[in-house]
């Protein structure tokens, strides 16, 4: 007769299988509530988020109807127009756009970017307190 493989049970507790390992049956916890103890979501949560969600709908189409916004023009393939501005925050993109190579200024000077951005938290260039866990006097005593 072979030994099975994998965890077993512990001695003289009940076989049970929770969070893929066996586990002694004290260290379960189980908690039995009465149904008057429980706050039912249905009736009062999402009744009154419908009706918010609602609100804001009717609110948005009301100012949409209110405020005339209207498209430009069909394109015209024999009048360019004078292209518009982007907002301020890709401003700076659309320049690059005008002056370098369109794969180099989409792509290429933007990754650059954003990888020196994310790494700027990574870089210290002070050698102050290089393996010290505790700089301070009273960082031990902080700490505990």
């Amino acid at each position: 007769m072979t030994t099975p493989r994998g965890p077993q049970p512990f001695a003289g507790q009940e076989k049970r299988l929770r969070l893929l390992a066996f586990v002694r049956q004290d260290s379960i916890v189980r908690v039995d509530k009465r149904v008057e103890d429980t706050a039912m979501v249905w009736p009062h949560l999402l009744v009154i988020e419908f009706i918010a969600a609602m609100l804001w709908s009717i609110g948005l189409f009301v100012i949409a109807a209110a405020f005339n916004a209207p498209l430009q023009d069909h394109a015209n393939p024999d009048c360019t127009p004078n292209p518009s501005k982007a907002p301020w925050y890709l401003l700076n993109l659309q320049e690059l756009l005008l002056h370098m190579d369109k794969g180099l200024a989409g792509v290429v000077v933007p990754t650059i970017w954003l990888t020196f951005m994310a790494a700027i938290p990574y870089i210290d260039r002070s050698r102050e307190g290089v393996g010290i866990w505790f700089t301070s006097p009273n960082g031990l005593r902080v700490t505990i």
